[in-house]
């Protein structure tokens, strides 16, 4: 069964601590014929050396925990009958779940997941976190801060669910506007070679988008 949010944190404070009683009782004793100021030294560089390695082993641990929602995603969203592009990341920074967005119009998704470069200036608009939620095994909430200099920016909330095969998940988005009420939508999230298929669906006319 896989570990909690809180019981990974609680792993790497245990790696600390006895990394810290190692330092305690073996490394510490053995400068005693170096006076204080040498003991007080190695005191101090240990807790620094301690502080990384938890950080490190949090990191780590995190990595392997959220293995399934990391990288890179690429999301469609519909609002108001209007169809939505979206090239995400999902990455651990200072033990910490992050997601970071651009948005982008048809053409521009379109080259981005067919491996082309896309300068960053061509994006309509970005999103970051203010907080992310991950239960470990297939829900995802977020929420965000979205940009658009063309258009209003706003805050909101996004639930998405990872399906069966780890490739998309689907959920629902509401964003508050800072000119008008709130709007929602559903999104589907995809990984590259999904994308592709549903980008040619649609090119197709099929109009259908497959993930379960």
């Amino acid at each position: 069964m896989k570990p909690t949010r809180v019981q990974i944190r609680g792993l790497s404070m245990t790696f600390g601590a006895l990394l810290f009683a190692l330092v305690s009782i073996v490394v510490i004793p053995m400068l005693e014929e170096k006076g204080v100021v040498a003991q007080i030294a190695a005191a101090v560089v240990a807790a620094l050396s301690i502080e990384r390695s938890m950080a490190f082993t949090e990191n780590a641990l995190l990595k392997w925990w959220a293995k399934d929602i990391l990288g890179e995603w690429f999301y469609f969203s519909e609002y108001s009958a209007a169809s939505h592009f979206a090239h995400a990341e999902v990455y651990v920074r200072a033990a910490d779940l992050h997601y970071r967005v651009n948005l982008y119009h048809l053409p521009q998704i379109t080259a981005i997941a067919q491996g082309n470069s896309i300068q960053q200036a061509n994006s309509h608009g970005t999103a970051k976190d203010l907080a992310f939620f991950y239960d470990g095994a297939v829900e995802v909430e977020i929420l965000y801060a979205v940009d658009r200099p063309d258009d209003s920016s706003g805050k909101g909330i996004l639930t998405v669910v990872l399906n069966q095969n780890k490739k998309t998940m689907t959920g629902n988005w509401v964003t508050a506007r800072d000119d008008e009420g709130p709007r929602s939508g559903n999104m589907r999230w995809y990984r590259r070679a999904e994308f592709l298929e549903f980008l040619q669906s649609q090119q197709s006319g099929s109009g259908q988008h497959h993930g379960n």
